[in-house]
């Protein structure tokens, strides 16, 4: 599309059905609330046609939808409109179209400046075999220029890979005055060197998983793992922390040289150092003893500790249920006024007096009244408890038009991870916005909520599966509405950040869909909601109680 102008619809079919010899642009006579309906894009080209007749060019078959707003006056969706075009011009089309039995078929309508214009074509037919030889060169283009992306990136990837494996940095053995080189980088931040290669020179063996980028070097008695831009590692399940997160370059994972006495050397107890005098990294000197580094909070918080212990055969017996938004907080808000913070909380309520018939577990709701409570407090609360499982109970919204909320809708479960799609992203940002009310004191520092996600990728498995279970309860007990998408979703929310025990957040249905917030008002629904969450806890309890 050129830039000076803006398209109102486009003839695809014509592209298909037609070979296109010469373009053309023509005015176009409309009325009123033709340019209105235009200016909406309301306009059809398909099976339209111009001719000239009578020393005239003229449009047929062109749909122009009625103009809503407009009074009995509007105007004939399929009326005959005449073209501007220059005489000559028009007396030369009209005439080749003739002679060499040429049509001419409008192509595009688009705004150029403040007027509509018709882009026609002086087209030929295409018979059978010319449409099947079209489609065959458009596909053949279409994979050349993957194929010339994928080699492009892959002779990207190899080049940095080659500058990368040509810097070297030398390890030198203390026991055997041995002395090897491992690729090195230096980015930005500073001189790196190459994990599974220096692993390879301690003598440990290591696996690189591709998908969630975390790097696992291990040997009789030491593991440790590597996560691709997290600046905390673990040693043996301890979290340490490291200057700076390593890097991916090319296709390997590499480690700041800075990090490494601290991190090899001091933590993981391997007796390995970096001469900064010489660039040389020397393995085999006695290594100190100490603790696995743990940062604190920088504002003088206490900080939990975050080597928790894991689910899987652990008795579940507290359970804190998070009622979302409230006070000055109403969070969604659905077409008749129906506030988030109420259906949420009336779901929650019911989902408490269900498990607590059930013998041996305790319940406690981060709010029971309409109050506003931050969103690092949630979670802070549920630590205190010692929960074992955190719900988090929402109603998801989406702007938009009437016809948009009305096409939107259905149930959908979310634990914390990144994002892997835009819609996930989007409901994330939704119930994130309530960080806008907090305080800025509320809002937490940076190192904290980089511990903070380490340490919910310990529950991350059985936050997953937890977040299936609950979906599949849904699905089985909750008839009047269906699932949003396939499988649950994974996001950044800010209110599961912070808990040390799986946890889950639930989006029950649609309050921006008006048939979904009647239902979210109903206390038949939200009874069968709050049974279905049930379900999902008490089939989660007795799977991983069992150790299964």
């Amino acid at each position: 599309m050129k830039p000076d102008r803006k398209t109102a619809s486009r003839n695809r079919k014509a592209l298909h059905d037609y070979e296109i010899l010469e373009r053309i642009e023509a005015g176009i006579e409309l009325k009123g609330t033709e340019v209105k309906s235009v200016r909406a894009g309301r306009v059809n080209l398909l099976d339209s046609y111009a001719l000239y007749r009578d020393g005239e060019l003229h449009i047929h078959h062109m749909h122009i939808s009625p103009f809503e707003q407009a009074n009995r006056f509007n105007h004939d969706p399929y009326r005959t409109r005449k073209l501007l075009v220059h005489k000559r011009e028009m007396i030369r089309l009209g005439s080749e179209a003739e002679r060499k039995h040429l049509s001419l078929i409008p192509l595009e309508v688009y705004f150029k400046k403040q007027y509509v214009k018709v882009e026609l074509g002086l087209c030929r037919g295409r018979k059978k075999h010319d449409k099947r030889r079209a489609i065959d060169a458009k596909e053949a283009r279409k994979k050349i220029r993957s194929l010339s992306r994928s080699v492009s990136r892959c002779l990207i990837a190899g080049l940095v890979w080659l500058a990368a494996a040509h810097a070297g940095v030398k390890v030198r053995s203390v026991s055997t005055g041995l002395v090897d080189t491992v690729p090195s980088a230096r980015l930005p931040q500073g001189e790196f060197v190459s994990i599974p290669h220096l692993c390879t020179a301690l003598g440990l063996a290591w696996e690189w998983e591709r998908v969630p980028e975390r790097l696992t070097c291990s040997d009789g008695s030491v593991r440790l793992v590597f996560t691709q831009d997290t600046p905390f590692f673990s040693v043996n399940d301890s979290l340490v922390q490291v200057p700076l997160a390593p890097q991916r370059v090319g296709g390997s994972l590499y480690l700041s040289v800075a990090a490494i006495e601290g991190a090899l050397g001091a933590a993981a107890g391997l007796g390995v150092s970096f001469d900064a005098d010489s660039g040389v990294i020397v393995v085999g000197e006695q290594a100190v003893e100490t603790n696995p580094a743990r940062a604190d909070a920088t504002d003088g918080r206490e900080t939990a500790a975050l080597d928790p212990a894991p689910v899987e055969g652990q008795a579940i017996r507290t359970i804190v249920i998070d009622p979302g938004h409230g006070g000055k907080d109403p969070g969604a808000i659905g077409p008749d006024g129906t506030f988030e913070k109420d259906v949420v909380l009336a779901i929650s309520l019911k989902l408490r007096d269900i498990l607590e018939k059930q013998p041996g577990i305790t319940v406690y709701l981060t709010r029971d009244d309409d109050v506003f409570i931050p969103l690092r407090d949630r979670t802070e609360f549920a630590n205190k408890k010692k929960a074992d499982i955190f719900i988090s109970i929402h109603a998801n919204s989406i702007g938009g038009s009437a016809r948009k909320r009305k096409q939107v809708k259905g149930f959908k479960m979310y634990f914390l991870s990144q994002a892997k799609n835009e819609e996930d992203k989007r409901v994330a940002m939704l119930e994130n916005s309530v960080i806008e009310l907090e305080e800025e004191t509320d809002r937490g520092d940076y190192l904290q909520n980089i511990l903070i996600d380490m340490a919910n990728n310990e529950y991350l498995a059985e936050s997953e599966d937890m977040s299936i279970m609950i979906a599949e309860a849904f699905g089985s007990r909750v008839k009047d509405i269906t699932s949003l998408h396939r499988g649950v979703g994974q996001a950044p929310f800010w209110v599961l950040n912070g808990a040390f025990m799986p946890s889950v957040l639930i989006e029950t249905a649609f309050i921006s869909h008006p048939r979904e917030e009647k239902l979210l008002t109903e206390e038949s629904f939200q009874g069968k909601t709050a049974e279905a969450i049930a379900e999902a806890i008490l089939r989660f309890k007795k799977k991983y109680e069992a150790g299964l």
